[in-house]
């Protein structure tokens, strides 16, 4: 199995979508449906990149979930997905968070696919970072 990745979008059709696109690209995939349950799966450990919907329709946003991910210590690519004007996120960066790669997507995705490439990328670059 590949790289465990953790999937959370407030959208279960978007969530599922991502999954099977993941899995049949050899990544598992964990879905959850908001940050709350995002930082519970999160603190048991184990995963190798993040995926997150910055505009999540729930007490939290993608934009919280990064920023407690970058607070617990433990960096990894995030991929954050939104659906609205992705120029206006390309800054944003977690406070005090100064290490690549961050990377945000527009959806509709232009192919569902897309989203494995920029994955793969992201874990790449990651890891050529880690090993310097």
């Amino acid at each position: 199995m590949g790289a465990r990745i953790l999937v959370v979008d407030d959208e279960p059709s978007i969530r599922d979508l991502f999954k099977l696109v993941l899995d049949a690209k050899g990544y598992e995939s964990v879905l959850a449906k908001d940050v709350d349950d995002a930082l519970t799966l999160f603190q048991e450990g184990g995963f190798d990149a993040v995926i997150t919907d910055l505009d999540l329709k729930t007490a939290l946003s993608g934009y919280d979930l990064c920023q407690r991910i970058y607070d617990s210590g433990k960096r990894l690519p995030i991929v954050m997905v939104t659906g609205s004007d992705p120029s206006s996120y390309d800054s944003f960066k977690p406070v005090g968070f100064n290490a690549e790669p961050y990377r945000t997507l527009s959806k509709p995705l232009p192919n569902v696919f897309y989203l494995t490439e920029v994955l793969a990328e992201a874990l790449q670059k990651y890891d050529s970072i880690v090993t310097r």
